[in-house]
């Protein structure tokens, strides 16, 4: 048949690609992740993580689910920071208590209601 290159096809499918978001519930349905790897594991800054992280809960929330979240702690004094209502998913770089930089990143988890 003129035009037609049986070499273009396989005969297998091509693998679906996935999203950012897609790999991000994979990833934190199956374990804890702090933020720094998490942002490392999906290439991307932790400033699109934190995007991407709010737009994960709204749509788990939709599918029964919640993103649960251990807060960053102060590595110098010990104090757990809480996350804010303007930006629930970002890291803080000091402690609110000491106000030394040494802080842990918070990690999120995704989970069943």
């Amino acid at each position: 048949m003129p035009g037609h290159r049986s070499d273009d096809r396989d005969g297998d499918p091509k693998p679906a690609v996935d999203t950012v978001r897609e790999r991000l519930a994979a990833l934190l349905r199956a374990a804890d992740w702090p933020v720094d790897e998490l942002a490392i594991e999906l290439e991307i800054e932790c400033s699109r993580l934190e995007e991407e992280l709010g737009h994960l809960e709204r749509s788990a929330r939709r599918r029964g689910e919640r993103i649960a979240t251990t807060p960053a702690r102060c590595l110098a004094c010990g104090a757990v920071c809480k996350p804010r209502s303007a930006r629930p998913f970002h890291a803080p770089r000091r402690c609110p208590a000491c106000k030394q930089e040494r802080m842990s990143w918070p990690s999120y988890r995704l989970q069943a209601k």
